[in-house]
């Protein structure tokens, strides 16, 4: 996937972030984060932006894992086993890496195979020269 990069302002500072999500959605991403750290800051007056900012991040990730378990329990309630879903993504992790292990071996292949073949082209060279060398000598002999 291709990676998107946008420049978000959050609490007034400026970031750029890469991202497979859309520019779009990073702003808007981003507004939301800074609202939500904003809030947390007026909510307590003695709250600096690193301790909301930590409390907003601690409010997503509690978010994330709720979801995470309501997914977990939907797919159950689905009959999609959530160890078979374990299983298949690990699976795909191993073909994805042998894939990846793959890749290398097939570049490191053709860079030989380039090697190889750059010699080949100087050997008949070599071999020519070699021939039109022994045909001059012959000719001489037979003179």
């Amino acid at each position: 996937m291709t990676k998107n990069t946008a420049v978000v302002k959050i609490l007034g500072q400026t970031y750029t972030i890469c991202s497979d999500e859309s520019a779009a959605d990073m702003v808007r991403l981003a507004a939301k984060v800074s609202e939500d750290i904003g809030e947390s800051i007026r909510k307590s007056s003695s709250a600096g932006a690193l301790t909301a900012a930590a409390l907003v991040a601690m409010d997503y990730l509690c978010e994330a894992e709720k979801a995470k378990k309501e997914l977990s329990r939907a797919a159950s309630e689905s009959g999609v086993r959530s160890d078979e879903i374990e299983r298949q993504s690990d699976e795909l992790e191993s073909l994805k890496e042998e894939l990846s292990r793959l890749k290398e071996e097939l570049s490191r292949a053709r860079a030989e195979a380039t090697e190889y073949q750059a010699r080949v082209v100087v050997l008949e060279d070599k071999l020519e020269r070699a021939r039109k060398k022994g045909a001059k000598k012959s000719e001489r002999e037979q003179a």
